[in-house]
């Protein structure tokens, strides 16, 4: 019993994890930026994603793999020159429509027929973004963290 009771413990403790694995942003910059992002939780950055938006400011994206791919719908993001982009499929419950709703339009093919099926990461530059989907930009300036 006293082992039933310690499980029951441990989930408990498991399931009030409080650890976020959200990019560390200053809201307070002009220009926001994410850059050098492993991902995380896609429910996470789907809450980000709206945050984002609501600042009403650029965001520049950069080095940003898996769930932090799903920043690159906001209205206001550009894709810093150079830099890599890499998408895969889903780990745990999330399902791979749930992450394509977050990307731009001309991306949602090719992550929902190829990128999503493999756990190994499909990269692509900025520019390789841009011509898979015209309506991403490449930002005219990147911040000096990026350089």
């Amino acid at each position: 019993m006293k082992y039933l009771t310690f499980a029951f413990a441990v989930l408990a403790l498991i399931g009030c994890d409080t650890r976020t694995t959200l990019p560390n942003i200053n809201f307070n910059a002009p220009t926001l930026v994410v850059f050098n992002d492993v991902g995380g939780d896609p429910y996470e950055y789907a809450a980000l994603w709206i945050r984002l938006n609501e600042t009403g400011k650029e965001v520049q994206l950069g080095e940003c793999n898996s769930s932090c791919t799903m920043l690159l719908s906001l209205p206001r993001a550009c894709l810093m020159a150079g830099t890599r982009f890499g998408f895969h499929k889903s780990s745990g419950l999330v399902r791979e429509e749930f992450i394509a709703q977050y990307l731009p339009p001309g991306l949602v093919g090719p992550y929902l027929s190829t990128w999503s099926k493999s756990t190994a990461i499909t990269r692509f530059t900025a520019e390789e973004l841009q011509a898979m989907d015209p309506s991403l930009r490449i930002c005219k300036t990147q911040p000096l963290s990026a350089r």
